[in-house]
């Protein structure tokens, strides 16, 4: 039996994937986490064979929780996300995970995966695969400039590049400070970047504050 972990800051995502995996005789959810710092902390109890990680989490992402998991422990990483972006790639595979696949393909895709990592195999999905290669037959490419972002998610990113605090940012756009937060956590997930370090830089380089 492949005992499974899920974490995923959606609680009707997580449903969704139990209701998918308990028709699997051979795969048992165990835990579930709805953040990077719960998913180590069940981990480190034992008892999980593979980890099932979104990326954007709040208290601690999938990739930090990824780097944890893997430096102490056995338990194989399978990412789960919307973002298939090469940097995010290539960061997590940098972390140690075996598998990343997107949260748009089917049913049959993630218990594949999951069967394969749990045997020490890596497995990444058809759209991650064209971006690994894309990305080396054109590593100079800037994949940030294929980046759609809102409208709201551009006033935001302008406004930490021109080094606004959330509190100024929520007062000038009308928005609450939490909203701020997140859409900061969105902004660093969406562009594949690692801190508001990286967004201040996106937005000088694609212009943003002329």
């Amino acid at each position: 039996m492949i005992k499974i972990l899920l974490a995923d800051d959606h609680g009707i995502i997580i449903d969704g994937l139990k209701s998918i995996l308990q028709k699997e005789e051979d795969i048992e959810v165990v835990a579930t986490a709805e953040n990077g710092q719960d998913a180590v902390t069940l981990i480190e109890k034992g008892g999980i064979d593979v980890a099932v990680l979104d990326i954007n989490m709040p208290i601690m992402t999938g990739i930090e929780a990824t780097r944890l998991i893997r430096a102490n422990s056995q338990v194989k990483v399978l990412i789960l996300s919307m973002y298939d972006t090469y940097e995010f790639i290539d960061e997590l595979i940098d972390a140690g995970c075996q598998g990343y696949i997107l949260k748009n393909r089917g049913q049959e895709e993630l218990v594949t995966a999951i069967r394969r990592v749990y045997k020490g195999k890596p497995y990444y999905g058809k759209k991650v695969q064209e971006r690994i290669f894309e990305q080396r037959l054109n590593p100079n490419k800037k994949e940030n400039e294929a980046v759609n972002l809102t409208k709201r998610e551009k006033e935001v990113l302008k406004l930490i590049a021109l080094e606004y605090t959330s509190p100024e940012i929520a007062e000038k756009l009308f928005i609450s400070s939490t909203t701020v937060d997140t859409h900061r956590r969105n902004l660093i997930s969406k562009l594949g970047v690692r801190s508001s370090m990286g967004l201040v830089r996106y937005a000088y380089q694609n212009g943003m504050l002329e």
